[in-house]
């Protein structure tokens, strides 16, 4: 039996996928299970439980140096991509997205055009709007659920950005990148004198059966202006300790980033981030992961199977990295508005139509497509960084409500 087979009850902690007031606000329904936010119900690896014991055993969370931390990390990533970093292109950074936020507040200009794939995670749209900066919508080639990137479409959208905003591999869609795509983007922006910011959060989780291509270590011999995000927080399911790496290719780049980071008070980790990024980037958490990777991949092919078999009206596509997919649902989309006519007081004024679909007649709690762009309407991305059961469950339970249309 595996570690992973037997799901982590969190519904009495603090976690937000099992809030119930966050549950209904997505689908109408508190009592829904959760499939929803991007972290896992599967146990952590046993390194993170005994180093949190370890420090907190010692009733003092104060001042710390983690020495190992960067070292760790480095190590880590020239074993699981082939890449190796030289310590002065890496810093450490207080998380995904403020990390980001503050090379495109540093390196572009308000009223800069910042190229965005879509479907989107909503938070990169707020952060470029935020910072007065432009959103420039492209939008990946879709087919039955399968999304792919179309080279001639995103010359001609990406040609007057000042920056490229990339997730690799793709949230929502679980879309792993070709090298060859990303030699295209990366030399176009050398030619253009774009600069590329590529969020990895979910690179660690690609399937064994695909390949991840780190956008740093593709721009190795294109050397255009780029910086490469990394974090543990999916990897190892610590997304509450706020943690990541900012790989830069320009010296020159990095050093005025650490200079606002210091004059910001950004530069450190905090005590217990720390202690979790040395705990999992060590060479003993190695092997947690890759039993991790082919449990998720396991779980992925069985939806795969499992909706072209039972439910062929919901197409899954990618899934190749990580632990979401973007479902479609545009089968059964006319019958869900239809329904949406006929029983308003499900659908909360048509706020979210298909995870209130989901929610009532699944009792499934999933993100509707909505949040991740206009157009997206009838997808829903769900989570399956879970155990087998659950997971076997929730897909007899969307079954159960496509057949309830009928």
């Amino acid at each position: 039996m595996s570690i992973f087979d037997k799901a982590v009850d969190r519904r009495s902690s603090n976690a937000d996928k099992w809030n119930k007031a966050a549950i209904n606000d997505i689908c109408g329904n508190p009592n829904a299970e959760a499939f929803w936010v991007a972290d896992m119900d599967l146990a952590t690896s046993p390194l993170i439980k005994e180093a949190l014991q370890r420090e907190t055993d010692l009733s003092v969370p104060g001042y710390a140096s983690h020495k190992n931390m960067l070292p760790y990390f480095i190590s880590f990533v020239n074993h699981k991509h082939g890449w190796q970093l030289d310590r002065a292109n890496v810093t450490y950074a207080q998380g995904m997205l403020h990390a980001i936020s503050l090379a495109l507040n540093m390196f572009t200009n308000p009223g800069d055009e910042v190229l965005l794939p879509y479907p989107v995670y909503q938070p990169f749209v707020h952060l470029i709007q935020n910072s007065e900066r432009v959103v420039k919508r492209f939008d990946l080639t879709n087919e039955c659920g399968t999304f792919t990137f179309d080279r001639e479409k995103y010359s001609l959208i990406s040609k007057d950005c000042k920056a490229i905003m990339f997730c690799s591999p793709h949230n929502p869609s679980g879309l792993v990148f070709k090298k060859e795509d990303l030699e295209f983007i990366l030399k176009l922006a050398k030619e253009r004198g774009q600069l590329v910011l590529s969020d990895e959060i979910h690179s660690d989780l690609v399937h064994p059966s695909a390949k991840h291509y780190p956008m740093g270590y593709v721009n190795k011999d294109i050397n255009a202006t780029c910086i490469t995000f990394m974090a543990p927080s999916k990897t190892f399911n610590v997304a509450g300790e706020h943690c990541a790496f900012a790989i830069f290719s320009d010296k020159e780049m990095l050093e005025r980033y650490k200079a606002v980071q210091k004059r910001l008070f950004l530069g450190s980790e905090g005590y217990f981030a720390g202690t979790l990024a040395e705990a999992v980037y060590s060479p003993e958490n190695y092997q947690f992961l890759d039993d991790l990777d082919k449990y998720l991949e396991d779980n992925a092919e069985l939806m795969r199977n499992f909706f072209k078999a039972e439910c062929p009206e919901v197409k899954m596509g990618n899934a190749s990295a990580s632990f979401i997919v973007f479902l479609d649902f545009s089968e059964v989309w006319p019958k869900i508005l239809e329904d949406s006519k006929k029983h308003p007081e499900i659908y909360d004024n048509d706020h979210y139509i298909l995870s209130h679909f989901l929610g009532h007649y699944a009792n499934l709690c999933l993100n509707d497509g909505s949040w991740f762009g206009s157009g997206y309407e009838a997808f829903a991305r769900f989570n399956y960084g879970t155990s087998r059961e659950e997971v076997i469950s929730a897909l007899n339970a969307i079954k159960k409500a496509i057949n309830a249309l009928n």
